[in-house]
């Protein structure tokens, strides 16, 4: 499994802002890819609202853990967001 950078910190003034956006998928891979590592199935299934970025994380952990992520995403009018497609790229089915 990859390694993962570690969060960026930068001071604005008074604030202090972590980033964790050089990580596709966010934060929650930082938790989701050792987690799914860890469990002996082979896919992880997920039911996403259509717009949600969670099923981008998913995509990203599973593909770290070696396992398939199967997205179940909400109907959307205009077709797929570009976050599920990105998921679909992926490897997401």
């Amino acid at each position: 499994m990859t390694a993962f950078p570690p969060p960026a910190i930068e001071r604005r003034g008074e604030l202090i802002i972590v980033r964790d956006d050089r990580i596709e998928g966010g934060t929650k891979v930082r938790a989701l890819a050792p987690l799914l590592a860890a469990r002996p199935e082979a896919a992880v299934v997920y039911a996403s609202p259509a717009e949600g970025y969670a099923q981008l994380a998913i995509a990203v952990a599973a593909r770290e853990a070696g396992k398939t992520a199967h997205l179940f995403l909400a109907q959307r009018p205009r077709g797929q967001h570009a976050t599920s497609e990105a998921a679909r790229r992926l490897g997401a089915v």
